[in-house]
């Protein structure tokens, strides 16, 4: 990484390319860089193959279908109650969100993104 003067407006990230980019679970590690120095209110572009989907293992894909909205998955997710394996990627996705719209250019269909 580089040191930056300021935020930019829009920021494209990818995590290098296979295997690094199998599924939209690691997007979210090349999302975390360029939330780095992308502005508030800018523009987060990942470009990640996903050629293994969300995946189907672990809890990412559930938890993300738990609440509609980043707000609403942050407030689950720091509810002292809640406790769940790979919150913690779905806690900085989120975070993500709030901070930068963000597009995916990947093989997920438009239903799954």
């Amino acid at each position: 990484m580089y040191a930056v003067d300021q935020p930019f407006d829009i920021v494209i990230t990818t995590n290098s390319g296979y295997p690094l980019d199998q599924n939209l679970f690691q997007t979210v590690k090349g999302m975390s860089a360029a939330a780095l120095i992308v502005r508030p209110g800018g523009v987060i572009i990942s470009t990640f193959e996903c050629c293994d989907g969300v995946p189907n293992h672990g809890n990412y894909a559930k938890i993300l279908q738990m609440r509609d909205t980043p707000q609403e998955l942050l407030g689950m997710i720091n509810d002292p109650s809640f406790s769940m394996f790979d919150q913690w990627q779905v806690q900085v996705q989120a975070i993500i969100q709030l901070k930068a719209d963000c597009y995916l250019y990947s093989l997920l269909d438009d239903e799954t993104v």
